[in-house]
């Protein structure tokens, strides 16, 4: 309810030329306002991230787009049906987006060492149990049973999605995602000012090539 005030408030500054005055109950402003406004209009794209119901309901009423997780590839599609579900009923169009943490090697052999390296035999375990716990306590951003099932996740990506494999795999995997109707990923990388340069190398093209970059 906060955040849909505050888009409220973001929309009017942007669309006012004069000083705005508003009462609310979060907010309450006396001559507001917002210069430059927005190049775009009413506003900026927005994204919201969130998993429960009433993070999902949100996005639905006032984003652009719905930022999610899905643990399995097969469950990947469920989330884009639900937001367009919520969506609908509001008489609204949003899009989806995920995130994945990315190891992309020349062999598979290469990047499951990699990722067992880092993700399991040097993993800082006291402090992946800490945000595991908050987590679940506090964002309910993931599936209940990843926080059981995926503890390597969490210590590789934050919990989100792995693409672990070499560069026509991990496209592969992208492709299936844009397939099941997400518009975008966000990856992350262990070092990525060494490891964004091969995949930029390597997948893009890939992806290039089964049409989903222009």
């Amino acid at each position: 309810d906060q955040a849909a005030e505050w888009i409220e408030i973001l929309e009017k500054l942007y669309a006012s030329t004069e000083p705005l005055d508003y009462e609310g109950a979060y907010y309450r402003l006396k001559e507001a306002v917002s210069r430059p406004a927005s190049m775009q209009v009413p506003r900026p794209v927005t994204m919201n991230a969130a998993f429960g119901g009433p993070g999902r309901d949100f996005a639905a009423a006032k984003c652009d787009y719905l930022f999610t997780t899905f643990s399995e590839m097969s469950d990947a599609g469920k989330h884009v049906a639900d937001i367009r579900e919520r969506a609908d009923k509001v008489g609204r169009d949003v899009g989806v987006y995920t995130v994945a943490h990315v190891v992309c090697r020349p062999t598979m052999e290469e990047a499951q060492a990699y990722y067992t390296r880092y993700a399991v035999d040097l993993a800082d375990h006291d402090a992946v149990d800490t945000h595991m716990a908050g987590k679940k306590e506090f964002s309910q951003s993931h599936d209940p049973h990843a926080y059981d099932r995926y503890r390597q996740r969490f210590a590789g990506g934050a919990g989100t999605y792995p693409l672990i494999g070499t560069p026509e795999t991990i496209a592969a995997d992208m492709a299936a995602i844009a397939g099941h109707g997400y518009q975008g990923i966000a990856l992350s990388f262990v070092n990525y000012t060494q490891e964004l340069p091969y995949f930029c190398d390597h997948v893009l093209p890939l992806l290039r090539q089964a049409g989903l970059r222009g």
